[in-house]
């Protein structure tokens, strides 16, 4: 674990260098604190008057020298801990933006949403807490023994007999604490969850009329999260009272055994006042460690996670660029196969072309594999065998980034992003000038709507376009996409949730834009063919050519290309 985490660390040696020298010095600090100490009490002791100021001095600038290293530690182990982690979190970023999406495929939003926050919490606390006191703990540890050791070892070993029994007990006795705390924080968790699906499922809970049962079933986990937080608080209670008395124990033995000892003159009165003031160093180091252990898994758990996304090999493409030319076809699709590790396949050798000026159209039924498709159309997913060429280049022969630049996609669900509505076409070309904004807007039938709103085009969106239709978003999508200056457009699924009038202006919007570009249209909806100028048809791993929609139905009279019922294809 440390090992994954020495790079980092070492970015920002002069932060850390800085943290462990001052607790090095903390230490010497508190060792010379303590020689002093004894002096002063001996000093007492002989009633020498003349000693008390300039030990008294001595003392006070040992404990300032502790107070201030303590800040400065602090400190400096707060900035390197701050920035490794936000260095982590930057290679997380730019590892989930190179992922190929098969690898994303691997990780729920949950999981991911965890490593980000959470783990990398974890990291942070580990390297800004933890790891200065594993540094630290056994150091004064070792210092505190040598020093008692020096005084009186017979008395050490029957005194350091008895330190480690007390701080077993202690967790012993604290384990009910964490489980509770455990168990409490498992059922809050739930009941949070009840509080997000009521958020987002606002609408069929009420269509459903369970907004009695909800509420009953938040009340019913929210009692027994109280019933467990009360537990562990009268557990804590009794527990703190316990924990207390436990580690006393040392310090009474000490006490008496020491007080024997000074009585039969074998140990001196300031030398027993030193031992009890050390003891503190060899007890609290024990409980220390132990938390830091219980941390240490945590964060082991928590680097793994994290380094497993960071390690993930990005897409692979040429690191050469190969400027895109005017060519026709536009898109060249030239005897793809391609199939999934289950061995379902998608295409096997299928070819197609796309001209600019043209719409195609890529139907079939559900789950024939027309996601598939876009999906290689966009490099998302690589081919067996076979060459897809966009603008003249495939993804062998250029960069990924150049590659995509020639492909402006607008998928099922439009992607918005918190901001402006000119900030989300924007993301089309951020260099673009207002002016190339609004014209892409009327392009996509878009500007009308939005010169209706009440800041026009600086009106904020809300999370996921809550304030938008399901029309409006994808106007914005594709004048977005129009802004790109792509030669290839590809929509996936446009009118999946479109209402007549929405999908009319989508069709007006595509007869504009093809004058440019080739489009091309992944759909089930027979319906949309007659917009279109080519039909390519997916069935059972193999592209069939179609002039007409009329041919499509006789394909499916004469058997040649089955369409299951039910499956989703709209006639």
């Amino acid at each position: 674990m440390i090992a994954k985490l020495f790079p980092y660390i070492l970015r920002w040696k002069g932060w850390f260098g800085l943290a462990v020298c001052t607790l090095i010095l903390r230490t010497v600090s508190d060792m010379t604190l303590v020689y002093y100490l004894n002096r002063i009490v001996t000093a007492l002791l002989n009633k020498d008057n003349n000693s008390l100021a300039p030990l008294a001095i001595i003392i006070f600038l040992c404990a300032f020298i502790g107070v201030v290293s303590i800040m400065i530690g602090r400190y400096s182990s707060t900035m390197y801990a701050v920035k490794c982690t936000t260095k982590i979190r930057d290679e997380l970023v730019a590892s989930a933006a190179d992922m190929s999406i098969s690898r994303k495929g691997n990780y729920t939003s949950g999981h991911s949403s965890t490593v980000f926050s959470s783990d990398t919490s974890d990291v942070q606390e580990f390297l800004e807490i933890h790891l200065p006191n594993l540094i630290y703990q056994p150091v004064i540890f070792i210092s505190s023994l040598v020093y008692l050791s020096l005084i009186d070892w017979q008395f050490l070993l029957l005194v350091s007999f008895i330190v480690p029994l007390s701080s077993y007990a202690v967790q012993k006795i604290s384990r009910p604490i964490e489980r509770g705390t455990k168990e409490s924080q498992r059922v809050f968790g739930s009941a949070n969850s009840m509080v997000g699906d009521l958020y987002y499922g606002v609408k069929e809970i009420k269509n459903y009329n369970l907004a009695s049962y909800w509420i009953e079933r938040y009340k019913h986990l929210a009692e027994k999260v109280l019933i467990k937080q009360l537990a562990v608080s009268r557990a804590r209670s009794w527990i703190r009272g316990v924990t207390v008395a436990v580690q006393s124990i040392p310090f009474i033995i000490c006490l008496y055994f020491g007080g024997q000892r000074v009585m039969q003159g074998e140990m001196r009165v300031e030398d027993l006042l030193i031992f009890i003031y050390l003891l503190n160093y060899l007890v609290q180091p024990i409980t220390v460690m132990q938390s830091a252990a219980a941390q240490i898994q945590i964060t082991r758990a928590a680097v793994t996670r994290i380094f497993d996304m960071i390690a993930t090999v990005p897409e692979q493409g040429n690191k050469h660029v190969r400027k895109a030319i005017e060519s026709n076809p536009t898109v060249d699709f030239n005897h793809v196969t391609f199939s999934y590790e289950n061995g379902v396949e998608v295409t096997k050798s299928g070819s197609f072309i796309a001209n600019k000026g043209s719409i195609t159209a890529l139907c079939g039924a559900s789950g024939s594999g027309k996601s598939s498709i876009f999906n290689l159309l966009c490099g998302f997913i690589q081919p067996q065998s076979g060459k897809i060429q966009i603008a003249g280049r495939s993804i062998t022969e250029t960069s990924i980034e150049d590659y995509r630049n020639s492909i402006a996609i607008v998928t099922q669900e439009q992607f918005l992003i918190p901001g402006t509505i000119k900030e989300n076409i924007a993301l089309g070309d951020p260099d673009a000038s207002d002016k190339e904004i609004i014209e892409a807007a009327i392009i996509a039938g878009a500007d009308e709507f939005i010169q209706s709103l009440p800041y026009s085009y600086d009106t904020q969106i809300q999370e996921r376009g809550k304030n938008l239709s399901g029309g409006q978003m994808q106007r914005l999508a594709i004048a977005r996409a129009y802004l790109k200056k792509a030669p290839v457009l590809l929509l996936d699924e446009p009118s999946s949730a479109l209402d007549a009038q929405s999908e009319a202006s989508l069709w007006a919007a595509l007869a504009k834009m093809k004058e440019r570009m080739a489009i091309i249209v992944i759909t089930h909806h027979l319906s949309m063919l007659r917009h279109v100028d080519q039909v390519l048809y997916l069935n059972k791993g193999k592209l069939h050519q179609v002039k007409d929609l009329e041919g499509l139905k006789m394909k499916e009279v004469n058997g040649k290309m089955i369409l299951p019922s039910g499956e989703g294809m709209n006639i």
